[in-house]
């Protein structure tokens, strides 16, 4: 059911006006299967190039209706990729994470499960937020200490 719907999504691509409305519906349909294996393609499709406003902050608020543990842990396997891919939404939600103490939690309960490779992605993130985000310097460091 998962990737039927993740096919309609695909050929949904590139997004137009005209398909938008369409785009999201079949985002909150496919998220509220609550299977996790959906997480990472629906991740992979986030577009930093897209020219529709607001289209890929919906696709990921969407995401936002999984429990944060099985969320985190689908976000840290698609990190190095989302990084490489869309390295501003990737940042957007890696900060996301830091600002609440309880998604905080939640992520950093899910790094034993980590990659290497996602762990070295992680912590190339969250020293760069550190260095430009006064607000979260706290925030990336307790995380930086459980790497």
């Amino acid at each position: 059911m998962v990737d039927a719907k993740l096919a309609q999504i695909h050929a949904l691509l590139p997004l137009r006006e005209e398909n938008v409305e369409a785009f999201l519906e079949l985002v909150a349909e496919t998220v509220d299967l609550g299977d996790p294996s959906s997480i990472r393609p629906l991740l992979m499709i986030v577009d930093e190039g897209c020219p529709l406003s607001g289209v890929m902050d919906a696709l990921l608020r969407n995401l936002e209706e999984f429990p944060s543990d099985v969320y985190d842990r689908e976000l840290l396997a698609a990190l190095p990729m989302f990084c490489t891919r869309s390295p501003f939404w990737c940042e957007s939600e890696i900060k996301k994470r830091l600002w609440s103490v309880e998604e905080r939690e939640t992520l950093i309960a899910a790094l034993p499960k980590a990659t290497d490779q996602a762990r070295e992605v992680l912590r190339e993130l969250l020293t760069r937020v550190r260095d430009d985000t006064p607000q979260l310097k706290q925030a990336c460091t307790e995380v930086l200490t459980k790497l």
